[in-house]
């Protein structure tokens, strides 16, 4: 178990792991979802060469358990026994550079090796799953699960959400970002207008995506709270987790701004209307917006420095 400005060690000690925030043990959770994997996953990492980690077995299963906890409790409706095969590359990404960092603030840990230390489950556990037969994806899912534990923080970032955005935008192929882009008609209208190189017509498009997010956010300057919760939907469907109502009540949580969620609302439908949105409560949108997103996100933190 991570502790404050450790030297590297062969493993943690479950025992000492992060206390849950909710009433439910992140821990147990995670066991129910492993379900009946759990006994031959311990059996196929006792197996392997002490060499190929330098996490003991027991560490190694119990840091996959609580992580796959957190993934559950936050981004799944309920925990279904057995379900811990059943993963998606963007809920990996979003562990890792958004829950990982967050967990080791709230418990004053280092963030670098509680990285390090889940990446390396989850690199184990996708791989048990490969040899195992019991994956239940395709090999390109597979391949993408393995590609977002491949990068982890190696230290605390400064803003978790640029780091995301960074992480998720160099992933994206240039066809795919392109894609995914051109679907915005004001993006579609720049690429045609660049000079016809595919490389000019990509950056025409994510600078028309960003303009058009930004200037939908300064319609509502001065009002901070709703801007970052906007900011916040647009991130977490790019990252493929969409938010609904609910989640947009509980970034809008806390602030005094009048009419804030009605106001926050009709901007995201703007951006339906707009095209860089795909659909509505939960709002939805394509991972081609990591780039646009990134540049937005950082002039509103640099000008505003609010994160």
């Amino acid at each position: 178990m991570p502790k404050k400005k450790p030297a590297r060690r062969r493993g943690g000690d479950p025992r000492r792991a992060p206390r849950p925030t909710g009433p439910q043990s992140p821990l147990k959770v995670g066991g129910k979802a492993l379900g009946a994997l759990q006994v031959p996953f311990r059996t196929w990492l006792e197996a392997q060469d002490a060499d190929e980690t330098w996490m003991d077995p027991g560490d190694v299963e119990a840091r996959l358990m609580e992580s796959l906890g957190w993934l559950v409790l936050e981004g799944r409706d309920e925990v279904v026994e057995g379900s811990g095969n059943h993963v998606a590359a963007g809920e990996l990404t979003d562990l890792l550079w958004r829950t990982v960092p967050a967990v080791a603030e709230a418990n004053d840990l280092d963030a670098g090796e509680l990285a390090e230390e889940v990446a390396t489950a989850w690199r184990l556990y996708l791989t048990f799953l490969d040899e195992s037969g019991t994956w239940p994806g395709t090999g390109d899912d597979l391949a993408d699960c393995l590609d977002a534990v491949s990068d982890t923080p190696v230290a605390p970032q400064p803003n978790v959400v640029l780091a995301l955005l960074a992480q998720l935008a160099a992933r994206q192929s240039p066809e795919d970002e392109r894609a995914g882009l051109l679907v915005v008609p004001a993006a579609a209208r720049a690429a045609a207008e660049a000079d016809g190189a595919p490389d000019d017509e990509l950056r025409a498009a994510r600078t028309a995506v960003a303009e058009r997010i930004a200037e939908r956010l300064d319609v509502l300057d001065g009002r901070p709270a709703v801007q970052s919760a906007v900011l916040s939907v647009l991130v977490s469907a790019a990252t493929g987790q969409p938010q609904d109502g609910d989640g947009l009540a509980a970034a809008l949580a806390g602030g005094d701004e009048p009419d804030a969620a009605g106001d926050a609302r009709t901007l995201l439908e703007q951006l339906v209307a707009d095209g860089v949105l795909t659909g509505s409560d939960p709002w939805t949108g394509s991972p081609a917006l990591a780039a646009p997103l990134l540049s937005v996100v950082d002039a509103f933190v640099e000008v505003g420095g609010r994160s």
